[in-house]
């Protein structure tokens, strides 16, 4: 005769079966949905990676042009000794375009 545990067991069997079955498809879906999650937050992390590069690039550059900016100050003193060191030739004043600096040689006086 059977025992009492194998009666009853038989008798739940089909919904224990069922029950199993739906547990593995939950936990069969759910690895599933978490690899996909993970994937997609690296495929995101990624990005954000790649966009922060690009922001630093950015920022770098900026960095770079402010601290070499070319102030009308020099850029005057500029214009100023290439007019003397090339006699004759015309420079652009950078406060105001329209004046033109200009140094000639001295005329040669004769001795006395």
């Amino acid at each position: 005769m059977a025992s009492p545990f194998i009666s009853k067991f038989n008798e739940w069997r089909p919904l224990y079966l069922l029950f199993m079955s739906i547990c593995v498809v939950l936990v069969g879906t759910g690895w599933g949905a978490a690899w996909y999650i993970a994937r997609t937050v690296t495929y995101f992390d990624e990005g954000r990676k790649a966009l922060q590069y690009d922001v630093d690039a950015i920022r770098q550059s900026m960095a770079l042009a402010d601290a070499d900016k070319y102030t009308l100050t020099a850029a005057s003193e500029k214009a100023l000794r290439t007019a003397i060191e090339n006699p004759g030739m015309r420079v652009p004043d950078p406060r105001n375009p329209n004046v033109i600096i200009e140094v000639r040689l001295p005329i040669p006086r004769a001795a006395p």
